[in-house]
């Protein structure tokens, strides 16, 4: 029995040397498998191309994650708001998840209602900073003894109108960038709602960088600005700028005209093909278009 399975192992010199030719080919199939690309460069057209498909892949395979993140920069709500009757969606839109958002509908539900201001504070899902974001949008009283709802839209109240026909107004060159509320009350139509508005509009874009910038804040009237441009300066100097080599999609999102598609569009093609050269790089990114690309130029930096 010992015998036949020495028998059995043995092999002889020739049988040796093939068993040694097949290991050694073996290993080196193996090693060419695993360093073939060193042999293979795809021509810089294909690859740019490759780069920019997957830079795209990524932005919509990520789109519907990033949709359920807290948003550290809560939005700037374009509109005034009864929070009492707020859909689920616009309470995601404003910058609350999902989850939060049905807090709110919970509470509601349930029997719970927003009489004051203060009162969307009691809700655990509503942060300080979101409630500071929407604060001035709430068509409620700051507290018990505050104003009534109808006295919060953007549109100028009884008592503001003879407000205004009494003020005697100094009509007086501001700049863009440089002027608080007393200087844009200044102007004839603009009142304390709206002088509000364009700086808390300003604030989040950064900065002004033309005078028809002023047609995007939200509920005032195209005639209102028509009236007052003749006495805005634009100092675009003092517009912040975003660097586009350093921001993350998160951040790059927080600016008025950055949606999660851009900022990550943004960001992934840096990752591909490294740090931006110039600012007009980006426009080798297929989803942002001349007209969005002018827009934002002014807010962008490397």
């Amino acid at each position: 029995m010992h015998s036949n399975i020495n028998d059995f192992l043995h092999f002889n010199p020739k049988e040796k040397r093939g068993i040694l030719v097949l290991i050694v080919l073996v290993v080196l199939l193996f090693l060419v498998k695993q360093n073939l690309y060193l042999f293979y460069s795809e021509p810089k057209w294909q690859k740019n191309k490759l780069d920019s498909l997957r830079a795209e892949f990524k932005v919509n395979s990520n789109k519907k994650s990033n949709e359920n993140l807290i948003r550290t920069g809560p939005k700037i709500p374009p509109f005034s708001f009864d929070p009492n009757k707020l859909s689920k969606e616009a309470w995601i839109e404003l910058g609350l998840t999902e989850k939060q958002a049905q807090t709110i509908l919970n509470y509601l539900k349930n029997g719970g209602s927003f009489k004051k201001k203060t009162d969307l504070k009691k809700v655990y899902s509503i942060s300080d900073s979101f409630y500071a974001s929407i604060e001035d949008s709430l068509l409620l009283p700051l507290n018990d003894e505050g104003v009534a709802p109808s006295q919060q839209k953007g549109i100028v109240n009884e008592n503001q109108a003879l407000e205004t026909k009494k003020k005697v107004f100094n009509q007086k060159t501001i700049f863009l960038n440089n002027s608080d509320t007393l200087d844009w009350e200044s102007l004839y139509g603009i009142g304390p709602v709206y002088a509000r508005r364009i700086l808390k509009y300003r604030n989040s874009l950064g900065g002004f960088y033309s005078a028809n910038q002023l047609y995007e804040v939200w509920g005032i009237q195209d005639s209102v600005i028509d009236k007052v441009m003749d006495y805005l300066k634009v100092d675009s100097i003092k517009v912040e700028k975003m660097n586009i080599n350093k921001l993350k999609a998160l951040e790059l999102k927080s600016h008025p005209y950055i949606d999660w598609n851009i900022a990550n569009a943004i960001v992934n093609y840096r990752n591909s093909h490294g740090n931006y050269n110039a600012i007009t790089d980006i426009r080798k990114i297929h989803i942002i278009s001349d007209s969005l690309f002018n827009k934002i130029k002014p807010y962008l930096s490397k």
